[in-house]
């Protein structure tokens, strides 16, 4: 049962991060404790937050689902793989909501809230400032489907990159990956 925590995800980063979220390796089985962030039509599968190292790249944000032997992820283009892929887990999966937002607002609705980081984007060359290649949690509603990806956080205007049809997209309108201490009741 490997994982990897918040804690060390901040350390390879080197910014803090909040909740009790986790990464599980991922070998085409979901895990019970595994976030999903929607339903997809599409597949007819519910759908989960993977994570993949891509090399020279960095920590990239893409959609698997049971079953699933590799994963695409948004960058600059698309990358496939299918090793190293994680899924984005917690104990408590209440305490996780989504924030919409757009890439005007975004440093505002998140200011004094908790995004979750999703990965890093090591191409952004200025180290000096610890929030550069920040990547955040995303998803949209497309065609009544949902896609996730990353919102680049460390842009002053963050935009939400995702793979649709094998293609590299993006949009200045999505929801983000929000933690909160308490549990979120739902009707």
């Amino acid at each position: 049962m490997n994982s990897i925590s918040c804690l060390i995800l901040s350390l390879f980063v080197g910014i803090q991060c909040c909740g009790d979220f986790y990464w599980r390796e991922f070998e085409g089985v979901i895990p019970t404790d595994a976030i999903s962030f929607g339903y997809s039509d599409f597949v007819q599968k519910q759908l989960y937050i993977g994570q993949a190292y891509i090399h020279n790249y960095g920590l990239m944000i893409g959609k698997i689902y049971n079953g699933a032997k590799q994963i695409t992820v948004p960058c600059y283009g698309t990358k496939t793989t299918n090793t190293a892929i994680k899924i984005l887990c917690a104990q408590d999966s209440r305490k996780y909501y989504w924030l919409s937002t757009t890439n005007e607002t975004y440093s505002t609705d998140t200011a004094n809230k908790c995004p979750v980081l999703g990965g890093y984007d090591e191409t952004i060359p200025d180290h000096t400032n610890l929030t550069h290649g920040v990547l955040h949690i995303g998803r949209i509603n497309y065609l009544d489907d949902y896609v996730t990806g990353n919102i680049a956080a460390y842009h002053e205007y963050p935009l939400f990159y995702y793979v649709l049809n094998n293609v590299e997209k993006n949009s200045a309108v999505y929801e983000v990956l929000m933690y909160s201490d308490n549990p979120i009741q739902t009707p």
